[in-house]
């Protein structure tokens, strides 16, 4: 599976490297009115796919590590309930066999 992984992103990285040489041609690109960069269009194209891509990555990095302790919190409440609990018995209960009830006069 590592070996079938790896492959997919060797081709991946070669079709980016053949992107990136083919759409080197230089642009100018209007930051904001009077400022402008000369940069290549590859990085332009590179640094739009982050702009759209790492905000919704980190809020469903966010929500995957929510659920995740949601997931770790009932885990625990059923496995919690899953104990079976010990009945109680009268020693527990603070009565003994040899104390009168509390409410008659002993004699």
């Amino acid at each position: 599976m590592q070996i079938f992984r790896t492959t997919i992103w060797v081709i991946v990285a070669v079709l980016l490297t053949v992107f990136a040489l083919a759409n080197y041609t230089p642009v100018e690109v209007q930051v904001w009115p009077g400022w402008s960069a000369d940069t290549n269009l590859s990085f332009v194209i590179l640094v739009s796919f982050l702009a759209g891509f790492v905000p919704p990555f980190f809020i469903a990095l966010g929500n995957r590590w929510r659920l995740g302790r949601r997931l770790k919190q009932q885990e625990q409440t059923i496995e919690m309930l899953r104990t079976p609990v010990a009945p109680a018995s009268p020693a527990a209960s603070g009565a003994t066999a040899d104390a009168p009830a509390s409410g008659t006069a002993a004699a």
